[in-house]
Order: structure tokens, then sequence, then C-alpha cells
């Protein structure tokens, strides 16, 4: 059991009735809040590659070796994602068949005037090791079983979006998905925007931004992904693999219903959109 104490301070406990703990090490978490989290991943789909990773509530995590008394960090922290994000926690018990690890968190700090709740929950997220130049990093995409709640889709692929152009104009969605290839070729900025909310990759920074947020997102073999997912009160947006995601948390306006898709200072290609309709969950 990974438990929070105070400040940067965790501990690792042992326990074979679930009653008598027993102290196993101190952990340093700098930073991170409350609510740890302790689990095994594999590197890349390894087996026989496995890293453990101690995560605190504020997201920055260790990632290191565990011989069932000792946990050895071996780097970090690193942070797993910007925003509306905190006290994420993963299921444990998942049946070996499946193998994932699926994370939720709550997406604190949203503000929802005379409603009887305190804010919302993210999408499920699988959670994957992957190397990257930098070194082994965590990584999160939303759970497979979305596509259960997607309803009528329309996909374009290799379409070039010129300066003034929007391929999305006249469409009006509430809740849906955007799952994006974009080869930016020579634009110096490409993007969406969502509902009144432009969310901008510039190209010369290699960084992508909506509302306050920022992240910065190497492109893969000359293009960027994106999946996307927008409800009444949440915008979740997943670079790449999945590497660095942005969580917001917030109402969104009502009456705005509008999409776009923008390319400035020169053309960019689409490699692929599917844009799909979300139900909701509890349907």
């Amino acid at each position: 059991m990974a438990l929070y104490l105070n400040k940067n301070d965790f501990v690792l406990m042992s326990s074979k009735n679930l009653k008598d703990w027993e102290k196993l090490q101190d952990v340093l978490l700098a930073d991170s809040g409350e609510c740890p989290d302790f689990f095994p991943l594999a590197v890349d789909g390894d087996p026989n590659n496995v890293r453990w990773v101690f995560s605190g509530a504020d997201g920055r995590y260790l990632l290191g070796a565990f011989d069932g008394k000792k946990f050895t960090p071996e780097s970090g922290p690193h942070e797993s994602r910007l925003g509306h994000h905190y006290a994420a926690q993963t299921y444990s018990d998942i049946p070996a068949s499946d193998g994932r690890r699926i994370q939720i968190a709550w997406m604190a700090k949203g503000k929802f005037p005379d409603m009887p709740f305190n804010q919302q929950m993210s999408i499920p997220c699988e959670l994957k090791l992957r190397t990257f130049k930098e070194g082994i990093r965590l990584c999160m995409l939303p759970v497979k079983e979305i596509r259960n709640i997607r309803g009528k889709s329309i996909s374009w692929k290799n379409v070039v979006v010129e300066p003034g152009i929007n391929m999305l104009s006249g469409m009006s969605r509430e809740l849906f998905e955007i799952e994006a290839e974009i080869e930016p070729r020579d634009a110096a900025e490409v993007g969406f925007n969502l509902r009144g909310n432009p969310l901008v990759y510039k190209v010369s920074d290699k960084t992508l931004t909506c509302r306050d947020r920022t992240v910065r997102v190497e492109p893969v073999g000359r293009q960027i992904r994106l999946h996307i997912l927008v409800d009444r009160t949440s915008i979740e947006i997943f670079p790449n693999e999945g590497l660095m995601p942005i969580f917001l948390c917030l109402p969104l306006d009502t009456e705005n219903r509008s999409l776009e898709v923008f390319a400035g200072g020169g053309q960019a290609r689409i490699r692929s959109l599917t844009l799909s309709n979300l139900k909701s969950i509890w349907v």
C-alpha cells in the first residue's frame, strides 16, 4: 500500500492480513499532493521489461524497480498531464486476459453554478510506458470502450486545408470526438476551434495550446495525431501516443456548437479526420 503522510512524504506499507501493517520504506515525491498510486507496467509492451510507477495526486510520478519490499527510483519525477486532472487512481484486479492498467481522475476546479456535484470524472484512460528519446515516459489514451457511445461518424482523408477555409463549416455538435492525423506542411499553425475554444499547434515551436495550457508535441513521421473528446463541461486532448494530454474542466457555451479546422500561414494536410457524435454513458 502506498500512503501519503504530509507535504512531500509518502511511504510504502505491507500487510499479510490488512489489519497489521509494516512500513517498508519512505518515498519522497515533491510537489505532488496526496492520493498516491503504485503499480507495474511493461515498457513498450515487453513483459520482460517492467517498471513500477509511483504517482501522486498532481500527476507527477517516479519510475523504478520494485522487488516486493523495496522501491528503487530510477528516473523522475516526471509530469504525466496538464490541466484539471487530480487524485487519479488505477483499477486493481483487471483480469489477466485483459491486462490493461486503467486510470480515472477527478477533473477538479470546474465551476458549475447551482449544480449538486463537485466537478466531474475524466474519461477512463489506458496507461502505457513508452520509450522516447528523453527516456521512458507514461502515456495515456481513452479506453477502447468509448466506441460503445459513438453515434454517427463522418470521415475525411487527404484533404488540403487552406488559410481561411473551414472544411467543417456549417457543422454543429454538442458532444463529440475527433480523431485526426495532421501534416502541417508549410503552415505556421494548424488546429481546431472546439465550440469557441481554439486548439492551436504552432509548427515552429512544436507546441499545442488550448486555453491556458500548452504542451510540446513532437511530430511523428512529419505529422501529429490528436484524439479529442468534448463534453458539456470538459475538453480532453490526447496528442500522439498520449504523452502529456490536456484536461480542461469548464462549462462550455451552451449556445456555441460550432466547429472549425484551420491552417494559418500556409497549407496543411489532413491525412485523416473522423468526427463522431457521442451519446450519454448512462443510456
